[in-house]
């Protein structure tokens, strides 16, 4: 950028006087012929920031940048001038112009008193490039634990389920559940509840009465 000095004093430059416009700009300095020709298609002249600091005597050896970078590069005035620049023509020419046009091409030292336009210049500010979608996060995925499986052996019980008695008729012998358990004979005819003694005559069958009116034992 390009601002008109507030005064005519050298210490414009070397008090930095683009800093006031800007935190970050300082007079500028040039310091590759892209960077040189570049100014010159933009701004065709104007003071840049190359000065003798102080007040003693001229001397081309105490050039210096004001915001302090290394003397790297000069492009001094040659073409068209009697005396090549810097030449001091006027009583200690502190400053340097930058100037561009059909008679003069390149810096000149300048006297404080024609100080007008300063060039200024800041760190080029990189545009941020758009910030990507966020991703969303994918949770976090364990194995399951391993789990050793050992085979496990229990007896168990069957119970065979009941027989009919249709099963008689394949061999099989039904079983007897508890509740099928008969009840003891009991005879009423003795108080005691035993079985009363069999005597010997009446292990034999009886005799049958024979047509004639005779019992007849077959066991005689």
């Amino acid at each position: 950028m390009k601002t008109r000095s507030p005064g005519q004093h050298e210490t414009v430059i070397s008090n930095n006087h683009c800093g006031q416009l800007d935190p970050a700009a300082h007079v500028a300095s040039i310091h590759s012929m892209a960077e040189n020709n570049f100014l010159e298609a933009v701004f065709t002249n104007g003071f840049i920031g190359l000065f003798q600091p102080g007040y003693g005597p001229y001397n081309p050896g105490l050039y210096r940048w004001e915001d302090g970078t290394p003397l790297s590069f000069v492009y001094w005035d040659r073409g068209f001038h009697l005396k090549p620049q810097p030449n001091n023509d006027r009583p200690i020419e502190r400053l340097t112009r930058l100037r561009k046009n059909k008679k003069f091409h390149g810096w000149h030292d300048w006297f404080a008193g024609g100080l007008d336009w300063v060039i200024c210049k800041k760190p080029a500010t990189k545009i941020p490039a758009p910030a990507a979608p966020p991703i969303p996060a994918t949770p976090a995925t364990t194995a399951a634990p391993k789990l050793s499986i050992k085979p496990q052996t229990s007896a168990v019980k069957v119970t065979p389920a009941p027989l009919k008695f249709s099963d008689a008729e394949n061999g099989k012998v039904p079983s007897v559940k508890p509740d099928q358990t008969p009840a003891p004979i009991k005879y009423t005819g003795n108080k005691n509840g035993k079985v009363p003694p069999v005597k010997p005559e009446q292990l034999v069958d009886p005799p049958k009465k024979s047509s004639q009116g005779k019992y007849q034992n077959k066991n005689l």
